[in-house]
């Protein structure tokens, strides 16, 4: 090659020397250098090695090989011409003996790559700091010159370090990838967890807004997360306290409490869901504390621990009634001026408050049996009307007291039967005709039918009494539940008639509906499948 002008060429960050090559072949390097430098991942950068170092040094083929984990074995990982060769040996002596002096060194004798090289052929050492990566292996017709091997040792450099850089670069995208992978799917699972857990959830920024609103805050509540993302969840939901105060999250967020705190929150229907609330703080966003809330509904439990507490209180009351007008009428028996006539009116008396005692016992546990499930059935078939003209006979002398007339009519054909429990049959009607008598002025009628339609059997019960009003139409079925008007203080009862009636009918297939107009009377309607 002829000398011409002589440049200097810097090896590109190693602490190796810098060595005089012409400027042609100095140029060479440095295109090499920045062609390797722009390789965009670790399998392109062995290609482009492979390629510009074969155009570097005008050579007929080329091969780079990496040292193995053995440290006894090098794999083929690029090569440039006919090499049909995938391993070779590390103690093959002129690649031994680059990789111990780090410099570039000429291949002689007979060795595996022989068959496959030109005339001469370089081994040149890939090696940074204290670590060999393995060789580059290259062949031509021409002799390697002194500056050829400076060139082929500056390529060898620029090749270590951009193996060193790229391999390092690429564990740390592959790390980068495996940690952005775990990372999505953590969030695919959190968002997964957030979306179908039963407990409601909701973030809310330092203002108090909020910003996520999981499916299940929206069972609850009836809001759609659009409607509500971005407002102020204090105006939204318009908590309350047990005490029926207003609440405000701030509390929360400000106490970050994890403990639960029982409020009611307004739904979209305008209606009112007893909740277990806790807060908790989740991390910060643009400068501003976010708080995590958590919903667990709990308004059944709820209401059914107030109602059984109500149970609890009025059942008491309702109890100690009876009790006392029993005790008291006994007492004054045995008053010494007492007279036989007024003895026999006290103990009526007395015995109409055990009767009343009685009544209201036998309720209670038929309202316990009902709660806990261990209400024993019995189905089979009959014919209402054989229950229901019993129920009537029995009630007539009821109504005659009250000067009520009794009207029956059975047009229900005796072969269309129904199935059902005799006994709890018996208490259904005995409520019904009971009730129509009790809560019918003097001089009122009760209409009582048995008739088919539709395949049912339907069983109504007629009162011309004070009826009902519409605002408590479907509260009369809840226990202990009475409209105070004069006449339903008089008549008395638990309470608890229609609630046991409605439950015995329904827990038989059957439905129990209502109508009333105040002051003109109620219908009490039955309905049962006929036997098939």
């Amino acid at each position: 090659m002829p000398a011409k002008k002589q440049s200097k060429f810097p090896t590109f960050g190693t602490s190796q020397p810098r060595y005089d090559l012409p400027h042609d072949l100095a140029m060479g390097v440095a295109n090499f250098s920045w062609t390797v430098s722009l390789a965009p991942d670790f399998p392109a950068l062995i290609e482009v090695i492979g390629h510009e170092i074969t155009a570097l040094l005008q050579a007929k083929t080329a091969s780079l090989w990496f040292l193995n984990e053995d440290r006894v074995s090098l794999s083929l990982g690029y090569s440039a011409g006919n090499l049909d060769l995938h391993s070779l040996p590390v103690h093959e002596a002129s690649i031994e003996e680059a990789l111990r002096i780090r410099r570039p060194t000429e291949m002689l004798g007979d060795n595996q790559l022989k068959p496959f090289l030109d005339h001469h052929t370089l081994v040149l050492p890939l090696v940074t700091g204290l670590r060999k990566l393995g060789v580059l292996i290259v062949s031509r017709p021409e002799p390697f010159t002194a500056d050829w091997q400076e060139a082929a040792a500056a390529a060898a450099r620029q090749t270590s370090y951009a193996l060193t850089t790229a391999s390092h670069v690429s564990k740390l995208a592959d790390s980068f990838r495996r940690d952005s992978q775990q990372l999505a799917d953590e969030r695919r699972q959190l968002a997964a967890v957030v979306a179908g857990t039963a407990e409601g959830i909701i973030t809310l920024d330092q203002r108090g807004r909020i910003e996520m609103f999981n499916p299940a805050m929206g069972r609850i509540t009836g809001y759609r997360s659009s409607a509500v993302r971005g407002q102020r969840a204090q105006d939204i939901f318009k908590p309350r306290t047990e005490q029926d105060q207003p609440f405000d999250f701030s509390q929360l967020q400000d106490e970050q409490r994890h403990d639960k705190l029982t409020i009611s929150i307004a739904t979209r229907e305008d209606t009112s869901r007893w909740v277990d609330v806790s807060a908790a703080p989740a991390g910060v966003k643009g400068g501003e504390g976010h708080t995590v809330f958590v919903f667990r509904d709990i308004t059944d439990q709820y209401e059914f621990m107030r109602r059984q507490t109500e149970f609890v209180s009025i059942a008491s009351h309702e109890l100690r009634t009876p009790i006392t007008a029993l005790l008291g009428f006994l007492a004054l028996t045995k008053t010494p001026d007492t007279t036989a006539e007024q003895q026999r009116h006290f103990l009526d008396r007395a015995e109409g408050a055990a009767s009343r005692l009685a009544e209201l016992v036998e309720d209670l546990l038929s309202v316990a049996r009902i709660e806990e499930n261990r209400l024993s059935l019995t189905p089979v078939e009959l014919h209402p009307h054989d229950i229901m003209s019993e129920t009537v006979d029995n009630l007539r002398h009821v109504a005659a007291r009250k000067n009520i007339e009794m009207y029956y009519e059975n047009s229900l054909p005796e072969a269309q039967c129904i199935d059902a429990d005799r006994s709890k049959l018996q208490q259904v009607f005995s409520n019904l005709v009971d009730n129509a008598i009790k809560y019918t002025p003097d001089g009122g009628r009760v209409t009582v039918t048995v008739a088919g339609g539709g395949g049912q059997a339907v069983i109504t019960v007629t009162d011309t009494g004070i009826g009902i009003s519409e605002a408590n139409l479907e509260r009369v079925f809840e226990k202990f539940f009475r409209e105070y008007t004069d006449l339903s203080i008089a008549a008395g009862g638990t309470g608890l008639g229609l609630f046991i009636t409605k439950e015995l009918v329904e827990r038989q297939d059957g439905v129990l509906e209502l109508t009333s107009q105040t002051g003109r009377g109620t219908t009490a309607t039955v309905r049962f499948a006929l036997a098939a």
